[in-house]
């Protein structure tokens, strides 16, 4: 005989699961970054320039982000147990990182037979060569990154489950995921790749994938489906989402969901215009190695973390998260606008960055990029808090 599980008992589950899943998320996303250094140091092969596989690595990468969590965000409340289904979609990662070296050899084959072997050089190819293989990467890239995507709206749709939690604990995992990409990002750059090579670095990837879907799997057995856990709490009156004290309102209207969306993106495409500039700016210091690239990539991610870690904390009320949102998008931009002036001056070009040590380079990577990232970091966190006050809509 079966005894249905208490509304107390089903809550403890849920939390007992958020460590879990925190973990996972936090290997999860160094196996992302893994990924990443990988594909840019194949792609730059390819390519034959480091500039075209670093957009192409962050368009594809970016692109399949967002089309997974679109995807996910829409079907997302059909799931009866998200937590199996991030477990799924980490194998199905794995198994599709194992395969993209190999279709980057294709794209590689398909360069050499279309440019190669000719008696004298090609002519530059110009906008349309380089958005062929723009578009041939990208759709090399997109079944693990969109699923990699997916991941986000998923897991929140499984571990928040009071209004309270929704900016706090999707925040969290946001940041530890980009926590775990600064590891994956150094890790890559510093150890994997110069001492294992880059096929080999790529499975180091796959393995962490596939001990996340383990790891997930065995704490979605010990969690109640999402359903049951919901009908116990409608018994107990728990069910109702309950509005912020000072917003009566509770649900935003339309326009103002259209007005943030419209924020976001507009602050999704500045932040990476952000970070391509200055990987170009820093080029000149730091020079244009992988080495060089993962140190900015760290700083900018490890200042996008601290900002998401941030974010949550201050992702409270709605009325409130609304605020702060305004101001930490002011401060990005107030912060760049400063640190561009301050590049721009004679006093930080005269400087012989050449005979800099390695830890002052560093340092002054973490000091440009560190401010502004934490402000664009904090905005994620903010904006789902300011969406939605219901936490069944989280994901």
């Amino acid at each position: 005989m079966s005894t249905r599980q208490s509304p107390a008992s089903s809550g403890a589950a849920f939390d007992a699961a958020f460590w879990g899943v925190s973990v996972c998320f936090l290997l999860s996303g160094v196996a992302g970054l893994v990924y990443q250094m990988v594909w840019m140091r194949y792609l730059s092969t390819i390519f034959g320039t480091s500039e075209l596989a670093i957009v192409t690595v962050l368009v594809a990468y970016m692109g399949g982000l967002a089309v997974g969590a679109a995807l996910a965000s829409r079907r997302v409340h059909r799931l009866r147990s998200p937590i199996r289904t991030y477990a799924i979609l980490e194998c199905v990662i794995a198994l599709s990182a194992v395969l993209v070296p190999l279709l980057l050899k294709g794209v590689a084959a398909l360069h050499t037979t279309f440019l190669g072997g000719q008696a004298a050089p090609p002519p530059d190819g110009g906008l349309g060569e380089a958005l062929a293989f723009l578009g041939l990467g990208c759709v090399v890239l997109f079944i693990p990154t969109a699923c990699m995507g997916a991941t986000l709206p998923i897991l929140a749709s499984g571990i928040v489950r009071r209004e309270a939690q929704i900016g706090k604990r999707v925040g969290w995992l946001y940041s530890l995921n980009t926590f775990g990409a600064v590891a994956g990002t150094l890790l890559a750059a510093f150890v994997f790749i110069p001492r294992l090579g880059l096929w080999q670095t790529s499975f180091v990837g796959v393995v962490l994938n596939l001990l996340v879907a383990v790891l997930g799997w065995f704490v979605a057995l010990r969690v109640p489906r999402v359903r049951d856990a919901e009908a116990g709490e409608d018994e107990e009156g728990m069910g109702v989402a309950v509005a912020d004290e000072d917003d009566p309102h509770g649900v935003p209207s339309g326009v103002f969901i259209t007005l943030i969306l419209v924020i976001m993106l507009l602050s999704g495409a500045v932040s990476f215009v952000y970070e391509i500039l200055w990987s170009r700016l820093l080029a000149h210091v730091l020079g244009g190695s992988l080495v060089a690239f993962a140190t900015m990539l760290a700083a900018f991610l490890g200042g996008i973390a601290i900002g998401g870690m941030l974010g949550a904390r201050l992702a409270g009320q709605q009325r409130r998260s609304c605020y702060w949102l305004a101001g930490v998008e002011i401060g990005a931009g107030l912060i760049t606008l400063l640190l561009f002036v301050y590049v721009s001056s004679s006093g930080f070009a005269d400087k012989r960055w050449g005979e800099a040590t390695t830890g002052s380079l560093v340092n002054l990577c973490i000091w440009l990029l560190l401010p502004a990232t934490i402000c664009i970091g904090a905005t994620f966190p903010l904006a789902v808090r300011v969406l939605t006050s219901d936490p069944r809509e989280a994901g």
